[in-house]
């Protein structure tokens, strides 16, 4: 909230119920809402991602079609961040500064319905991936036993 104070953008929080009308930025400071949210936001910053967490899920934010940024700090989700970075409306940003600038470029309208175009395409080869793998298994787990 501070941090977009300090840039200045006007800031509402989910967990106080404040409104996002006329909010430039809404943080979600609440669980298992993610997905609803992504849905009518022209941006997205991947939390847990400017500090050593991890990050989080960038595939529900980019299957949509939003364009998403994270920090440095996203060692949860390696394998996918080199296919993620490729895109335009994929960033990964070293500081507070840096998102600052890839949500106003990102709030232009006349860059965003390409760049999400591409991301949603992107997502889409990726989507699925639990049901091979799972494939797979099954698949190594058949010929384990009928090999014994």
């Amino acid at each position: 909230e501070r941090l977009c104070a300090g840039f200045g953008f006007s800031c509402g929080l989910r967990s106080q119920g404040e409104q996002v009308t006329g909010k430039a930025v809404y943080l979600l400071d609440t669980l298992g809402e993610l997905a609803g949210f992504y849905a009518v936001s022209d941006a997205a910053f991947i939390g847990g991602s400017l500090m050593p967490f991890g990050g989080h899920n960038p595939l529900e934010a980019v299957a949509l079609g939003v364009p998403t940024c994270w920090g440095t700090h996203f060692f949860n989700f390696l394998e996918i961040e080199t296919v993620l970075l490729e895109l335009p409306s994929c960033a990964k940003i070293q500081s507070e500064l840096d998102l600052a600038r890839f949500l106003r470029l990102n709030l232009d309208k006349s860059n965003h319905d390409s760049k999400s175009n591409t991301a949603a395409k992107i997502a889409d080869l990726q989507l699925g991936t639990s049901g091979r793998i799972a494939a797979a298994l099954l698949r190594m787990l058949d010929d384990g036993l009928s090999a014994k």
